[in-house]
């Protein structure tokens, strides 16, 4: 009687394993295309605010964010900011807090309506949140999505 079971199980988990590894291969298709998918965190917030006030996704330095260039930086951290408390784009960090493990999680856009993110802390490669309700969760390395900057910031 078991055999009569066995097979039907073991075809129905190697149509399982079929199908998570196609999944599994256009989801490495979609990263090397370097086509951003509409969910992911896939740039950091500096990276995000340095293509919102520059117009490109190139790598940035601290020195290319002094004189003139610095005001436009801020003016992106600053939509940025009010754009995030709207929910128009999502953002994701690592909760800080004494249990605190390397795994992303979405960051809800009311914590943007009691949080901040000063002009240095946006400048580091890991940005970090800070909260004025002292029980609110900060979180560091801030994440945000590549197409949705690039539908906020449209650049010719």
């Amino acid at each position: 009687m078991a055999d009569v079971f066995a097979l039907p199980i073991k075809h129905m988990f190697e149509q399982i394993a079929a199908q998570m590894e196609v999944n599994h291969a256009s989801k490495l298709d979609e990263i090397r295309s370097g086509e951003p998918h509409a969910s992911q965190s896939n740039a950091t917030l500096r990276e995000g605010l340095a293509y919102a006030a520059f117009g490109n996704w190139k790598n940035r330095t601290m020195q290319d964010f002094q004189g003139g260039d610095s005001d436009r930086f801020a003016e992106a951290l600053a939509k940025f900011h009010q754009l995030a408390s709207d929910g128009v784009i999502r953002s994701w960090g690592i909760p800080v807090s004494y249990q605190t493990t390397d795994v992303f999680r979405p960051i809800p856009k009311d914590h943007w309506g009691y949080a901040t993110i000063d002009y240095l802390d946006a400048l580091r490669e890991k940005a970090f949140s800070r909260s004025k309700v002292a029980s609110a969760i900060d979180y560091t390395d801030i994440r945000v999505n590549r197409a949705e900057f690039e539908r906020e910031w449209p650049h010719g």
